[in-house]
Order: C-alpha cells, then sequence, then structure tokens
C-alpha cells in the first residue's frame, strides 16, 4: 500500500481497533472519551447504523452525530471536553489605588455601610480631577467583592420601633354567624308563652 493511499485512508482502515490503541497512546483519556471512543468504534467497524449504535449505548441522536463529527482519529484527544472559557478575557480597568480608598472607606465608621452605589458618588466628588476615580457602581461592587472588603467589627444598630400598649385594644371574641337568629327566635316563643298564659 503507498504512502498516498494510506493518508487518503482512515485510521479505522490501517488500525480498526483504536480502542485498543488508545489504552497504549501515551495520551491519557478521560472515562468520558473512552465511552465515546466506544460507540464510534462500533459504529465505524459493526454496524455502521447511527440508530442501532445510539439504542445499544443509551445515547441520543444529537450527541452521537456531535462526537462523530469532532473525531479525529489522528488525534484522541479531539473526544475530550473542551474548555468553556471565553477566549477574550476583560481586563481589568481599576488601579491599586483605587482599591486601597474603597477599603479605606469600608473600614471607616461613618463611610462603612455606603452602598457600591455611594462609594462611586463619594469617589467622583472627592477626586473630581482624577478620572482613574471616576467608576461606576458596578465596578466598586466588583472589588469589594473580589477583595472581600466585608469588616465583621462594624455592626449596623438599628433602632427598634416600641410599640404603644395603650393604642393596642384587645381583641374582642366574635360570636356565630347564626346565633343571634336563634337567640330572637326563643325570645319570640317565651314572649307567646307568656301572653297566652295573660289570656288564660
Amino acid at each position: 500500500m503507498s504512502i498516498c493511499t494510506s493518508q487518503s485512508m482512515t485510521l479505522t482502515t490501517i488500525l480498526p481497533n483504536n480502542a485498543r490503541l488508545a489504552r497504549i497512546n501515551p495520551v491519557r483519556l478521560s472515562s468520558e472519551a473512552k465511552f465515546r471512543l466506544r460507540f464510534i468504534e462500533h459504529y465505524l467497524n459493526t454496524s455502521k447504523n447511527a440508530s442501532e449504535t445510539c439504542r445499544l449505548f443509551g445515547i441520543a441522536r444529537s450527541l452521537f452525530y456531535k462526537w462523530y463529527n469532532r473525531y479525529d482519529p489522528y488525534n484522541l484527544s479531539s473526544l475530550e471536553n473542551k474548555s468553556s472559557k471565553p477566549h477574550k478575557v476583560r481586563s481589568v480597568s481599576y488601579s491599586l489605588k483605587l482599591v486601597s480608598v474603597i477599603r479605606q472607606l469600608r473600614q471607616s465608621k461613618d463611610t462603612a455601610l455606603y452602598s457600591a452605589h455611594k462609594i462611586a458618588l463619594v469617589l467622583k466628588r472627592d477626586y473630581p480631577k482624577d478620572t482613574n476615580f471616576h467608576v461606576s457602581a458596578a465596578i466598586v461592587g466588583r472589588i469589594i467583592k473580589r477583595f472581600k472588603l466585608f469588616f465583621s467589627e462594624v455592626v449596623r444598630h438599628v433602632k427598634k420601633r416600641k410599640t404603644n400598649q395603650s393604642a393596642i385594644q384587645p381583641t374582642r371574641k366574635r360570636k356565630p354567624a347564626g346565633i343571634h337568629k336563634t337567640i330572637s327566635k326563643a325570645r319570640q316563643l317565651i314572649r307567646v308563652r307568656h301572653e297566652a298564659r295573660l289570656c288564660l
């Protein structure tokens, strides 16, 4: 067999047992990649039927075609999960001086309870000429969360509202809805009997 024809042919035709080669290959595959290699090898070497392979291995057709299209016989690591990390990550747009100023504001007793929105307004007020301190409330909140600028020494004291005991009236017990009708009927019967006795 010539080199040109061997390059055009797939690795499954030349070396049909890719699962065995994966054990010999120094590239270590995860259990998920080995499982994907098993059903792809079964499809290529045994059944050539996608529906039968999916029923045998208990997978969906969409999952089968996803990994079959991604499969590279010359690179078995193509069956591994790809990283979901974004290609472009936003760089940090604030300085360490800004972090130190926010830390001081969070540690001070007067400004410790300020929200991120209020701290952003204070920075714009105290540093009107320095554009590095003109940041949004979202960036301030991100700095507080990233550097953990939460200090337990500062405790917020909230005055509890005193309830006026004299204004609270005791609740009256309500009588059942039909009890008034029964009382009125009983009084009418007593009145009729009393009038009948007087007539006698």
